[in-house]
C-alpha cells in the first residue's frame, strides 16, 4: 500500500467535526421547532431527533441531557396505562402509530429510552413507561429476533414490576433470570442480589401467610449478605498486602525494581504516565513486572489484580475522591460497606445502581471531572467488567479454577497489549476515550 493510500484510509478529523456541527445545528432547530410550534412537529421528527443524539454520543447515557426530546414524545405525555397486559404492548403500539422508525436492532438507542423512564421510575406512570420499552426489548430477545444480553436491563424489569405490583411477571422474570446464571451468563454476585429480590417477592406476595420456614429464609438471606459485605472488606485488606509482598519479591529479584518498567510504561502511556496518580503507577509497575517472564510463570494472578487496583485508584482520585471534594455520603458507603467503586462505576453505566442518591453522585462527579464522550461506551464498560473478572478468578481461588498462564494471556490481549487501559486512564484524565 502505498503512503498516499493509507493516509487516504485514515479518518477525516475534520469532516466528523463539520458534521457533527451540522447534527447539532438540526436538533437545534427542531428544539426551536418544539418550543415554537410543537403541534407541526411528528413524532417521526422526535424519534429522528433521539437517533440524532446518541450518533453524537455514542453512550449509553446520551439522553442525559435531552429531556426536552423525550417530554415532548407522546408516549411520555399521554397517561401511562395501568394493566399490566397493556403496559407489555404500549410501546410496539406507540411505534407503530409513530412510523416503526425504531426497529428492534436500535436497540442501544431504545435501551437509552427506556434508561431514561427508569431514571424517573419513583414516578409509578414513569415506571410503566420504562418496563413497557424493556419488555419490547425482551420480546426480541425471547423470540431470538435479535442477539444480545438482555441480563442487565431485567433485574430492572424485575424492580419495576415489583414497583407496578405485578409479582407473578416479576417471580417470571427472575426464574428467566436463574436459568441464565445455569448457563454461566450471571455472576454469583447477580444471581445472590436475584435471590433477595425473589424473598422481597415472596414476602410481598405472602405477607401474614409466610410459613416459619419461609421467614427463616429471609432473615438468613439478609444476614448471609451482610456476611458477604464483611468478606468483601477483608478480601480488599488481604488483596493489599499480597500486592506489597509481591513488589518485595521483584524487588529482592531485581535491586533496580521498578525502573524497568516504568521505562516502558513512560513509552506506552506518553504524558498520560505524569498526570496519573502516584498509587495508579505503583500498581502499573507492579502488572507491567508482573507480565514478563519469570515473574508471569510463577504468579499470572498479580496482574490482573495490579490492573483492577491501578484503575480503582484513578478512579478514586479523579472521579470519586480527587482532593476530598466529593460526595461524602457515597465515599462513606464505599469505605463502610466494602463497595468498590470500579464495580460501582459499571453498575452506573449498566443502570444496575439501586440508590438514586449514588447515581446522582456519580453522575455529577463524571461532569465535574470532564471525562469525555465514549468514557462509558459499551465496549468500555465490557471491558471494565472482564478485568472484574479475571481479578476475581485471581483473588478468590476458593470460587473458581487457578489463575494461569491462559487466562493471563486472554487479559493481555483484552486490555493491556491493545492499550485499553492506557485509553481508560487517558479518558479519566480528560482525554478523548476512542
Amino acid at each position: 500500500m502505498s503512503l498516499s493510500d493509507i493516509l487516504s484510509s485514515l479518518p477525516d478529523d475534520g469532516a466528523d467535526s463539520r458534521r457533527r456541527e451540522e447534527v447539532e445545528a438540526e436538533l437545534r432547530r427542531l428544539r426551536a421547532r418544539l418550543q415554537d410550534d410543537p403541534m407541526n412537529v411528528s413524532e417521526e421528527d422526535i424519534l429522528g431527533g433521539i437517533e440524532q443524539k446518541f450518533d453524537l454520543e455514542c453512550c449509553g447515557d446520551f439522553l442525559d441531557d435531552a429531556d426536552w426530546l423525550m417530554e415532548s414524545l407522546k408516549f411520555t405525555k399521554e397517561p401511562a396505562p395501568t394493566d399490566p397486559s397493556e403496559i407489555r404492548g404500549a410501546w410496539e403500539r406507540y411505534l407503530d402509530e409513530a412510523g416503526d422508525r425504531l426497529p428492534y436492532d436500535q436497540y442501544p438507542i431504545l435501551e437509552g429510552i427506556a434508561d431514561w423512564y427508569y431514571g424517573r421510575s419513583d414516578n409509578l406512570d414513569m415506571a410503566a413507561r420504562a418496563v413497557s420499552v424493556y419488555e419490547y426489548l425482551f420480546s426480541a430477545v425471547h423470540d431470538r429476533t435479535v442477539e444480545f444480553e438482555p441480563s442487565d436491563y431485567v433485574r430492572r424489569m424485575i424492580r419495576l414490576w415489583k414497583q407496578l405490583k405485578n409479582v407473578s411477571r416479576a417471580k417470571f422474570l427472575v426464574q428467566w433470570a436463574e436459568e441464565r446464571y445455569h448457563a454461566r451468563l450471571l455472576s454469583h454476585e447477580e444471581y445472590f442480589d436475584l435471590a433477595k429480590i425473589w424473598a422481597e417477592l415472596v414476602v410481598e406476595e405472602r405477607g401474614d401467610d409466610l410459613t416459619e420456614c419461609e421467614r427463616d429464609l429471609n432473615k438468613i438471606l439478609r444476614i448471609a449478605w451482610d456476611t458477604i459485605s464483611h468478606r468483601d472488606r477483608r478480601r480488599e485488606e488481604l488483596s493489599e498486602r499480597s500486592q506489597r509482598l509481591s513488589e518485595e519479591i521483584a524487588r529482592a529479584r531485581d535491586a533496580t525494581y521498578p525502573q524497568a518498567a516504568r521505562r516502558r510504561l513512560e513509552a506506552r502511556f506518553g504524558i498520560t504516565w505524569t498526570k496519573l496518580h502516584e498509587t495508579t503507577r505503583r500498581e502499573l509497575e507492579l502488572g507491567e513486572t508482573y507480565s514478563h517472564s519469570p515473574y508471569s510463570a510463577h504468579s499470572p494472578g498479580v496482574v490482573p489484580t495490579a490492573f483492577f487496583q491501578a484503575v480503582k485508584a484513578e478512579l478514586m482520585a479523579r472521579v470519586f475522591e480527587p482532593y476530598g471534594r466529593r460526595n461524602p455520603a457515597l465515599l462513606a458507603r464505599i469505605r463502610d460497606s466494602g463497595a468498590n467503586p470500579v464495580r460501582m462505576l459499571i453498575d452506573y453505566a449498566r443502570k444496575t445502581l439501586r440508590n438514586p442518591a449514588d447515581r446522582k453522585a456519580i453522575r455529577e462527579a463524571l461532569a465535574e471531572a470532564a471525562c469525555k464522550p465514549g468514557f462509558l461506551s459499551e465496549d468500555y464498560v465490557k471491558k471494565l467488567k472482564r478485568l472484574c473478572e479475571h481479578r476475581d478468578q485471581a483473588q478468590h481461588p476458593e470460587d473458581n479454577p487457578p489463575y494461569n498462564d491462559v487466562r493471563l494471556e486472554e487479559l493481555l490481549q483484552g486490555v493491556w497489549l491493545n492499550n485499553w487501559i492506557v485509553g481508560f486512564l487517558g479518558a479519566l484524565n480528560g482525554n478523548r476515550a476512542d
